[in-house]
């Protein structure tokens, strides 16, 4: 019975890419792109990876104690079981700007205590 499943699931794969592949090579030529799947060979660099490197005591820790001054220790707690994390300084450094901007929204919107 699994082995059913897994080769019916297998049939479905390679039929969606089968039709991913026919739309990607039918789009017509002046269709200018649309339909298509462009891969970009340089992809634009995310902010996180423009942004000069955050430092945790200097940037993360502050707010995160600013979180806790505002709203209290279980805000701070659940907003790093959001990012995997049970004490600041298990958050990886590639998270800390959405951190930051988490801290920032959590901050503006709840009402201080």
């Amino acid at each position: 019975m699994l082995e059913q499943k897994i080769e019916a699931l297998t049939a479905a794969v390679v039929a969606l890419t089968a039709a991913i592949e026919r739309t990607t090579s039918a789009a017509p030529a002046d269709s200018k792109g649309k339909g298509k799947i462009v891969v970009d060979p340089k992809p634009e660099k995310t902010p996180a990876e423009k942004a000069p490197a955050l430092s945790y005591d200097k940037d993360v820790k502050p707010q995160l104690a600013a979180l806790i001054a505002g709203q209290g220790k279980p805000a701070l707690m659940e907003l790093l079981k959001g990012f995997g994390a049970t004490n600041g300084q298990e958050l990886k450094p590639a998270d800390y700007p959405a951190v930051l901007k988490a801290v920032t929204a959590a901050l503006e919107e709840a009402p201080a205590l």
